[in-house]
């Protein structure tokens, strides 16, 4: 059963905990029975598992990649063992495409271990996976649960992730309300997926310091803090988003138009359609178009969007992509200026 949490999951851990396993195993046989020398072949249908698993030692090299904890305690275990591995690479789900009498007797093992796996998965979902992992080098562990991926960053939002929610308070840019509804896993997470140019361009968007008029003049970068299209002033960027110049109010209705047919050839459901499609550059429905992200829409499961606007989280796994291609909007603006103080 491969330890660490729901989080740290995926099938490349999966295989490096069947890796340890037979390590582990074969480390206790040798010592049990005084075996001193021999070899053993270890079969695995995941390349990247057996690469990583069985490269050169080097712990800090580890602490950068996912499951530094179990690949530490097969380094370990490879270092202590007295006989030599011999790793082969053996496919997947040969019984597929190929009669038994034609797999090898590693495919065999290979299937029936698949099997195996299957048949105790219901069991091992109810059991806790949170244990230390016999000659792993360390281990951090917060609120029960020990950090196996990602390390730096993990620690850095352990320490400083309340710290910076109470000083976004004490700013009053979030309430206590608002700080709750912002789905601060999913952010994160987004930002990770974007490029750097992408991230700058979202938080500057976000806190209104960037290439509008207001901060243009105050740069000494223009002359005028006008809206170049309706004349406005100032224009910030919020006015950006409201701006009922001609070309702007026609760029919105081309814009729309397109992902109402983009959304309509990918089926989705009519009810989400009629949500994204209610928006306009003016008034509340603004709010609406902060919480729409760029690209990330795969990141959300489910939709529930209520009169509060508590959460927006859409269905559609490919719409992120296609939709940053669409409308340029910055996901963070909800994150930092909040649900409910947006001015109406």
């Amino acid at each position: 059963m491969a330890p660490g949490s729901d989080q740290d999951h995926s099938s490349y851990r999966s295989e490096l905990s069947g890796v340890y396993a037979v390590l582990l195993v074969v480390s206790k046989l040798c010592s049990y029975f005084n075996v001193e020398e021999g070899s053993v072949v270890l079969g695995c249908d995941s390349q990247s598992a057996l690469a990583t698993a069985f490269a050169a030692p080097c712990y800090q090299h580890l602490l950068k990649t996912p499951c530094f904890d179990l690949l530490g305690a097969i380094q370990n275990l490879r270092l202590s063992s007295p006989i030599q591995w011999e790793v082969t690479h053996v496919k997947g789900h040969q019984d597929q495409c190929l009669e038994p009498s034609e797999l090898t007797d590693l495919e065999l093992l290979n299937i029936e271990m698949d099997k195996n796996a299957k048949a105790y998965l219901p069991s091992a979902r109810s059991r806790p996976r949170h244990h230390a992992i016999y000659l792993e080098p360390w281990s951090i562990w917060y609120g029960g649960e020990k950090i196996a991926n990602n390390l730096h960053s993990t620690i850095y939002s352990l320490v400083h992730s309340a710290e910076a929610k109470q000083y976004w308070l004490q700013k009053k840019h979030l309430t206590q309300d608002t700080l709750d509804l912002v789905h601060w896993d999913a952010l994160h997470q987004a930002f990770c997926e974007s490029t750097q140019s992408r991230r700058s361009f979202v938080i500057k968007s976000s806190v209104g310091m960037c290439g509008v008029g207001k901060f243009l003049k105050r740069w000494k970068q223009s002359s005028s803090s006008a809206c170049p299209r309706c004349l406005s002033d100032p224009e910030d960027m919020l006015h950006v988003w409201r701006c009922q110049a001609p070309e702007v109010k026609d760029l919105w209705s081309t814009t729309l138009s397109d992902l109402h047919t983009w959304l309509n050839e990918q089926k989705t459901d009519p009810s989400l359609t009629e949500l994204l499609l209610d928006i306009s550059p003016v008034g509340g429905t603004l709010l609406l178009i902060q919480l729409l992200p760029i690209g990330f829409m795969n990141l959300w499961n489910t939709s529930q969007v209520l009169g509060g606007m508590a959460h927006f989280m859409g269905g559609c796994p490919a719409i992120g992509q296609k939709f940053s291609r669409i409308i340029s909007i910055p996901l963070a603006l909800v994150a930092l200026v909040g649900v409910g103080s947006l001015p109406s």
